[in-house]
């Protein structure tokens, strides 16, 4: 590892608390440097097991075909370290049933649509709009009304226990005048291509997160950064392997790589960001393996059936749509309402789906869909406990 090397510097200010004016007082902010490479790193001894590992996922035609659900879960699991949690069921119904009424699902379906825009290689790779983008989609539908969705924050923000202020806090962030040019910087890194892509997408990350620009949702918009770098430097190909699954198992080390950044240990983050971005790619290798083996079990419960049929079509398209209606199977396979219910309720006979019931809307009726419980279960599943549990089978 290299020396120290700054990347910001703390700043004396005075905070107002619009609350209660007794807890005024002076605060130091941490104000970052422009971001840019690491001194002496050596990425070619730093990272390989991690490129090596991308290049595994790349070439995994299974994780491949799981894009959308492979997104769904990066989504899911961002969204629940931030402490928005919904079982996946519920927001794989909510895709099928064309929407949520309540937040939580709501700003995972909204997760998800910036995941599976942020795997989109575009040139530049980034804007202020189309951060702004993500935050819309991710935190409007209950940003609070001292903060904008879509804008960077106009107040004071920081990191610490339940009930601080930047008096106590763990991390006080730049103060918001300063927001706009901090960004500004930051874009410009963002665009550039003369770092390793990895080195690439851990730097902008964390120096996203030390700018926290945003009011709400500075850790999944953050997220979202790495894979749009990742993608559009080529380091991704169409599956993004999901880290967030493994930050509640690792999240000290997530915390304590940030915290390093900012320390003036950027090498050391990089390292540690490395060896997540491995293992979420050693996870989504063991998602792929799981897949196949129920794509083959599903095939073998399907066999008395006449191939070619609807049932056989259906049966791969679980695998990034696990709970389907009649309506949904009829408009992607042009068949009839009708046909695409008797094939699905077959399906149900074969025990490969579950048939139930799923409410539209407060005063909706009940519609009938059909759940790959296996597959959802799989998705459930933690990193660890899934490689526990394919070693035991192996």
């Amino acid at each position: 590892m290299s020396s120290t090397q700054p990347t910001g510097a703390y700043e004396a200010r005075y905070w107002s608390s619009q609350v209660n004016p007794h807890r005024s007082g002076d605060i130091s902010v941490f104000v970052p440097f422009t971001p840019r490479a690491p001194e002496g790193i050596d990425a070619a001894a730093m990272l390989p097991e991690a490129a090596h590992a991308l290049e595994a996922v790349n070439t995994n035609t299974t994780a491949q075909r799981m894009t959308r659900t492979l997104a769904a879960v990066e989504a899911i699991a961002s969204s629940a370290f931030e402490g928005v949690s919904q079982p996946t069921a519920r927001v794989f119904d909510a895709s099928t049933a064309g929407g949520a009424e309540d937040v939580p699902t709501q700003q995972i379906l909204g997760n998800i649509q910036g995941m599976q825009e942020a795997m989109q290689p575009v040139e530049p790779m980034m804007t202020h709009e189309v951060l702004h983008g993500w935050h819309k989609r991710i935190i409007g539908p209950s940003l609070p009304s001292d903060h904008i969705a879509g804008e960077y924050r106009r107040t004071q923000n920081w990191i610490g226990f339940w009930g601080s202020t930047p008096l106590n806090a763990t991390f006080v962030p730049p103060p918001p005048e300063l927001i706009g040019p901090l960004m500004d910087d930051l874009v410009g890194f963002a665009n550039l291509r003369r770092l390793s892509p990895i080195v690439h997408a851990a730097i902008a990350h964390a120096h996203f997160e030390t700018i926290h620009p945003y009011g709400d949702g500075n850790g999944r918009v953050g997220r979202l950064l790495i894979y749009r770098i990742l993608s559009s430097r080529g380091a991704t190909a169409l599956a993004p392997p999901p880290i967030s699954p493994g930050l509640n198992h690792g999240r000290d080390v997530y915390i304590a790589g940030l915290t390093a950044y900012r320390e003036g240990h950027p090498n050391a983050w990089v390292a540690a960001f490395a060896q997540l971005l491995a293992d979420a790619c050693h996870y989504g290798i063991l998602l792929a393996l799981s897949v196949e083996a129920l794509e083959r079990k599903w095939t073998e419960q399907v066999r008395d059936t006449r191939s070619g049929s609807v049932d056989h079509r259906i049966v791969p398209s679980l695998i990034n749509g696990p709970v389907l209606d009649a309506p949904r199977v009829s408009t992607m396979f042009g068949v009839t309402t009708t046909a695409a219910r008797d094939a699905l309720r077959r399906l149900a006979e074969h025990g490969i789906v579950t048939e139930r019931e799923l409410r539209r809307g407060r005063r909706g009726r009940p519609a009938k869909v059909f759940e790959a419980t296996e597959f959802i279960e799989l998705l459930d599943e933690t990193p660890q406990v899934l490689a526990a549990r394919l070693q035991r089978e192996q």
